[in-house]
């Protein structure tokens, strides 16, 4: 009976002593195929000494440092740090695994925890440390870059930090926050498409990802699918409920329907001065917010078009239409404070655009009328622009002009509005073909005669179409 005891032993110990054999095989290959750049090959028998003969590895602390350096180089750095970690647990004096440490976080975009590795190493091994140079050189390019990234951020320069988020992705591949703020820019740029796509990936990785759920949200938001951005957002603070970006944007949101909601409450109440306040009050509360500016600036124009101030009116129309090009109530009140000042080419020109985007009744009654107003301002004759009965003496002609002049020259405007420096001009050249015309006496022979002809026509066609635009309504001017 002890002969077998005795036999069972010697065999355990020669299975322990095979198996030991076949660890230090293991990571000896493991070894050789990472030196030769074969970090796959390499992983997998270091993965085999791990899993099946930690116990016999007489180093097993290097183990794990050697698969850290494996992953690193095929870039799954979170497994790389965990294992670069378990090996300085189990050797802390293992000067690979503090190397593989300091990439790591370098990758992995966490400087203070790359510095706080790299002062370690200076106690430990001093600072004519094999790669110390290399390593000081990729940490110190990297928190440069970040540095400039939040200054590009804080001024909301998204272009910038575009290019700033491209070189620190460069130096840290695996860091998500890099990722996530890319696509962010991305969605404050307007490329939502570009950044929905971006944020997919990186919940494919983490499903739980908040930075990339709200990014999504906020990517339908700027879409003006509004409630679907507001949504994602409130549900990335069930997943997250410290998600600062997510709570300020719920907030934002809450706060500029509240401002419009207002705003049109008091509007509708013949309050346009308050209205204004609360609509000037949303649009200062996020002045990169879109989806909500356009409507702002459009009620506002019409709290304007009420008090009858038509070119700031026009200034707000003009700005909600950058924002918005397809935005045909801003094409409409702006059409309308232009009718007001007596641009009538301009108000046509903005109800065409206003009927190609809605083709409703409303807007081709107004279009019509626009028309009209234009036909008959051109039709006023040379007599009535210049201010003059159809006997005046060329003495009279000459002091009508010099008269419209000093008022209409366009010198006179430089320092006026765009608005109103564009009327001026309109109105001078109207006044120097007045008096070119009339100055000549064969041309004015010609004019007179060809004047009292048109007139006829005139007065008839324009019978006709005031009777017929009496019947219509007028369009409707309310908020949004």
């Amino acid at each position: 009976m002890q002969e077998f005891q005795n036999l069972f032993e010697e065999v355990d110990d020669l299975i322990k002593e095979a198996n030991t054999l076949s660890a230090e095989f293991l990571k000896s290959s493991g070894d050789r195929l990472y030196e030769d750049r074969d970090y796959k090959s390499a992983l997998h028998d270091y993965n085999a000494v791990i899993t099946e003969f930690s116990g016999l590895c007489q180093n097993l602390g290097s183990v794990y440092s050697n698969r850290s350096g494996c992953l690193l180089k095929l870039e799954n750095c979170k497994s790389a740090l965990g294992d670069a970690l378990i090996a300085l647990e189990l050797d802390s004096n293992d000067a690979e695994a503090h190397i593989n440490l300091v990439r790591c976080y370098i990758t992995l975009g966490d400087i203070s925890a790359a510095e706080e590795a790299l002062e370690t190493i200076y106690e430990k091994f001093g600072k004519n440390f094999r790669c110390i140079r290399e390593l000081t050189s990729e940490f110190e390019k990297l928190r440069d870059i970040d540095t400039k990234l939040s200054s590009s951020l804080d001024a909301k320069d998204f272009k910038d930090t575009l290019e700033d988020l491209k070189c620190a992705m460069k130096c840290a591949p695996g860091c998500i926050r890099y990722r996530i703020l890319h696509t962010e820019c991305l969605a404050y740029m307007k490329q939502s498409d570009m950044a929905v796509r971006d944020a997919a990936s990186v919940l494919h990785t983490d499903c739980n990802c908040s930075g990339a759920h709200y990014v999504t949200g906020l990517s339908s938001y700027f879409k003006s699918y509004q409630h679907m951005g507001v949504d994602r957002c409130k549900h990335v603070l069930l997943l997250s409920p410290e998600h600062k970006k997510s709570q300020q944007f719920v907030e934002k949101i809450q706060k500029l329907n509240e401002l419009k909601e207002r705003g049109n409450q008091v509007f509708m109440q013949y309050k346009f001065h308050e209205a204004i306040a609360l609509y000037t009050q949303g649009l200062n509360l996020d002045k990169d917010d879109m989806t909500f500016s356009y409507k702002f600036l459009h009620n506002r124009a019409l709290g304007y078009y009420n008090l009858r101030d038509y070119e700031k009116a026009i200034d707000d129309c003009t700005n909600a239409l950058i924002l918005r090009r397809e935005y045909f109530k801003a094409y409409i009140l702006r059409g309308r404070c232009y009718n007001k000042l007596g641009m009538y080419k301009d108000s046509v020109a903005d109800f065409e655009a206003a009927s190609k985007v809605c083709a409703c009744r409303e807007i081709r009654v107004l279009l019509c009328n626009a028309k009209f107003d234009l036909k008959c301002c051109s039709q006023l004759s040379y007599y009535s622009i210049l201010g003059i009965s159809e006997s005046a003496t060329q003495k009279d002609l000459k002091k009508a002009y010099k008269r419209l002049a000093l008022l209409y020259h366009p010198d006179k405007h430089a320092s006026s509005s765009v608005t109103k420096r564009s009327k001026a001009e309109q109105v001078f050249k109207e006044i120097n073909k007045a008096y070119t015309t009339l100055i000549d006496p064969a041309q004015k022979l010609r004019y007179d005669q060809s004047f009292r002809d048109r007139k006829k026509i005139y007065t008839n066609e324009a019978e006709v179409l005031r009777k017929f635009f009496c019947n219509l309504p007028n369009f409707w001017n309310g908020g949004n």
